[in-house]
């Protein structure tokens, strides 16, 4: 992994423990750690901004999945059949973002348009 090194070096530099890990993946373990106190076993966090994202505990512990991508909701399909998944307006993050969301509220009623 990519991060591995940075963490190596900049942790023998700074002398103190250093981690790189996704934002999302972050923050639902620190919701888990610090919020509830690591009691449930199980949860799943879910984060809106300009992207979808989330993150996933099981058993106690993160779960990365086998491409450290398991909670990264936002580049699900949700157009069957539809441009390749690259395409941000036929996977979720695409309508179901922070941005999306607000610019579809803010819209006069009648020129609303529809997310997908």
């Amino acid at each position: 992994m990519a991060g591995r090194a940075f963490e190596e070096d900049d942790g023998k530099q700074l002398g103190v423990p250093v981690a790189v890990e996704n934002d999302c993946n972050s923050a639902t373990l620190g919701v888990f750690e610090k919020e509830l106190q690591s009691k449930p076993r199980y949860l799943v966090g879910v984060f809106i901004g300009t992207g979808l994202g989330g993150g996933i505990i099981i058993d106690g512990k993160l779960y990365p999945g086998a491409s450290g991508t398991a909670a990264e909701i936002g580049h699900m399909v949700i157009q069957v059949g539809g441009p390749s998944a690259t395409a941000a307006t036929r996977v979720l993050r695409g309508p179901g973002s922070r941005t999306a969301i607000f610019r579809t509220c803010t819209l006069p009623s009648k020129t609303a348009k529809k997310p997908f």
